[in-house]
């Protein structure tokens, strides 16, 4: 039972009672208050007293009560306040100890700081919770707001024997020092800053709140289940509630103005939103497509989604999004065609090499599209977002490892060969494209239609410097065309890139002169990165070392060389003979076991 229900129920009680029955309850009342709260009591009946009789009626009591509830939260607020302000000035402080605590290990960050707090500092911070939400429950909500601005205004100071430190409420109740309950007190507040604020104000005001780090995964929708009061003009608080969101560029007011629209207007009417937001909210054309795949209305998917591309601008990575949703539309409708017009757009605004194997393999009429996938490429930019951008409004860069893979996969193998070649140690290699490079170029020039066990380690790396996914790939397919429904022909991430790879690899006819030019280079790559893992003890390489001469070792016997990878294994084991964890490598891609006591050893 909550403090008004306790109240009105007192009120109803006291009504129905004789002026004989009160000063009974009143007596007994009394008897029971302790000896230091009894002056306090005293003051209590005489301000009633002072201020309203029961003779005038249930209105002046609730009148009465109301102003001793005001009174009481006014000193309880100057309490705070004066406490807050010593807070403020450090005179009231947390101490700190601190030191490492390897118990879980000696990687990241271990430093623990143990708090203790003397003065009872974080009793301020549970107070003003508490008067908070007396105040909703009372109906004083500017003193409810004015009360949570003081919490969020005061940080605690944290005395150390290093360097002190701030503290503010979101810190203290992260570290176990306060016993507040976030999301109820943001709930309460924002209850209050609605009931306070003027109709025209309210939207913005509430939203200038959501600039707190704990109010970011807070629901709006909640806020309507608090107070004693009905919360008014709500239609029209939503209408300029979203009004507002849709001006603003941040995850934040993104997913605010998905669940204002959807409350005030449904999921119908998320596309009259879009129509007009999309600048700012993209993704609002991305939900209404995907409402329109879920109701099965394959049409209006489809022409929805035509509408989005030609508003969104190309650089947003989240019309690459919307433009395979309109490829899975066009293939259930039997436009195939227009599908792969729509892999294309995807690539545009999403330059990945998952997109790009996409549009290659799986286009029947690549060719027609292959100068714009060029220009794509050479025009992408090599840059990061900037901090801050919300994540529907992210652009299209890429990486610098993605262009140098895009490069590869558009067919500029002379220069991918030499970006291999321009390293100047065996060492060292990390961030640098030679390391997906060789993976690639194995692949590229493997002849067999299956994986061997060092091959297949490669495409496992080659997929993992991509990013591939098998999801991902598959989305805007003929092989996932269906809500929740995955291609049934896959198993897994590596046999989708498999065969894509087999796909895309087709597209090309490498001469004899490019084939011996390329396996000789990377033969001399390998055999300088191996020999520098190896001298250098460098024990956690030594698998990728010999899965990569495994690897050349099948290239070579599919292009008919054989015994191509025994011969070149047992090589490299008479070069190392006493590195048996190197040995143990080179077995487990397949190089024959010629230890004499090995059936001792099984």
């Amino acid at each position: 039972m909550n403090l008004r229900e306790f109240t009105d129920g007192v009120d109803q009680n006291a009504e129905e009672m004789g002026k004989d029955e009160l000063k009974c309850f009143i007596h007994n009342i009394a008897r029971k208050i302790p000896e230091d709260k009894r002056m306090e009591f005293l003051k209590l009946l005489s301000n009633i007293r002072e201020s309203g009789s029961v003779s005038g009626g249930g209105s002046d009591l609730q009148a009465a009560a109301k102003r001793i509830d005001e009174q009481e939260i006014k000193q309880e607020f100057d309490r705070l306040q004066c406490l807050c302000r010593q807070i403020v000035e450090e005179e009231l402080c947390l101490h700190a100890d601190g030191y490492e605590d390897y118990s879980l290990g000696y990687w990241g960050d271990n430093w623990v700081w143990e708090y203790s707090d003397p003065q009872s500092v974080c009793c301020t911070y549970e107070d003003g919770s508490i008067l908070v939400q007396r105040c909703v429950n009372d109906g004083f909500y500017e003193y409810a707001v004015d009360v949570f601005d003081l919490l969020m205004e005061t940080e605690v100071w944290v005395v150390n024997d290093g360097d002190a430190f701030n503290m503010d409420l979101a810190e203290l109740v992260k570290e176990g020092l306060v016993s507040v309950n976030l999301e109820k007190l943001a709930l309460h507040v924002l209850y209050a800053i609605y009931q306070a604020t003027a109709p025209r104000m309210r939207a913005q005001k509430l939203f200038d709140y959501f600039s707190i780090s704990y109010f970011k995964d807070i629901c709006m929708e909640k806020m309507l289940c608090l107070g004693q009061e009905e919360l008014m003009g709500l239609s029209d608080f939503w209408d300029s509630w979203i009004m507002l969101l849709a001006g603003k560029t941040s995850d934040v007011a993104e997913r605010l103005l998905k669940e204002a629209i959807i409350y005030q207007k449904g999921e119908d009417g998320i596309l009259d939103v879009a129509r007009i937001a999309y600048q700012s909210h993209p993704m609002l054309y991305l939900e209404a497509v995907e409402h329109f795949r879920k109701t099965e209305n394959i049409q209006q998917q489809l022409e929805i989604g035509i509408e989005a591309l030609g508003k969104i601008e190309k650089r947003y990575i989240i019309r690459s999004q919307i433009a395979l949703k309109i490829a899975e539309a066009a293939i259930r409708l039997g436009k195939t065609e227009y599908a792969e017009t729509c892999w294309l757009e995807a690539f545009e605004s999403n330059s990945t090499p998952v997109n790009y194997l996409r549009l290659v393999a799986e286009s029947e009429d690549f060719a027609g599209q292959q100068i714009a996938a060029e220009r794509i490429i050479q025009s992408a930019k090599v840059s990061k977002n900037a901090r801050g951008v919300s994540q529907e409004l992210q652009e299209n860069f890429i990486s610098e490892s993605n262009k140098e893979i895009l490069r590869f996969l558009s067919g500029d193998f002379e220069v991918s060969m030499n970006q291999c070649c321009n390293v100047d140690k065996a060492l060292g290699w990390t961030g640098k494209f030679v390391k997906c490079g060789l993976p690639l170029f194995l692949l590229l020039l493997l002849k067999s239609e299956d994986l061997e066990p060092a091959c297949e380690n490669m495409a496992e790396m080659a997929l993992r410097y991509m990013s591939f996914d098998m999801d991902l790939y598959l989305e805007g397919t003929k092989y996932k065309v269906k809500p929740g429904e995955a291609g049934k022909k896959f198993q897994d991430s590596k046999t989708v890139f498999w065969q894509c790879f087999k796909s895309w690899k087709g597209r090309y006819c490498l001469s004899d002169d490019q084939k011996n030019g390329y396996l000789f280079k990377l033969e001399k790559l390998i055999d300088m990165r191996l020999k520098a893992i190896l001298d250098g003890n460098f024990r956690a390489h030594y698998q990728s070392v010999a899965a990569l001469a495994a690897a050349l070792g099948e290239v070579k016997e599919s292009w008919g060389e054989l015994g191509a990878k025994e011969r070149d294994l047992q090589a490299y084991r008479q070069m190392y003979t006493r590195r048996s964890s190197f040995h143990a490598e080179l077995r487990r891609y397949g190089m024959s076991d010629t230890r004499k006591n090995k059936k001792k050893l099984h």
